[in-house]
């Protein structure tokens, strides 16, 4: 007997399945625009941080947040409010740039199971 052991996902499609009452077309939208638009963000906001213009970047990290809530990814929550919050003071803090690594990694990984996993 095979001792197989799956890796935990780093997203929970539960409530876009929920919210879609069986409509696996809307599903497969939901993650093909998320596997799309979020690079861009991230490009975006990396962008902004590099240039200091933290008021710009809370905005595209504000843009993103529903998505990665959607996405269930819950291991992100702290780092978008972090960069959400420093855009909202216009001003860097100590921690952002790991939150927005953390950001940055998180999503891209999450990017490669769901090209894998649905097949984009």
């Amino acid at each position: 007997m095979e001792n197989k052991q799956e890796e935990k996902k780093g997203y929970d499609i539960s409530q876009i399945l929920s919210v879609s009452r069986g409509d696996h077309g809307f599903v497969q939208t939901m993650i093909k625009m998320f596997v799309v638009q979020t690079p861009i963000y991230i490009g975006k906001i990396v962008d902004h941080f590099e240039k200091g213009n933290f008021t710009e970047m809370g905005e595209e990290a504000h843009k993103l947040k529903p998505s990665i809530y959607a996405m269930g990814m819950k291991d992100l929550k702290k780092s978008i409010a972090e960069i959400i919050n420093a855009g909202r003071k216009n001003q860097s803090t100590e921690q952002l740039e790991a939150h927005i690594n953390n950001l940055k990694e998180s999503t891209d990984k999450v990017i490669q199971e769901l090209r894998v996993d649905f097949e984009i």
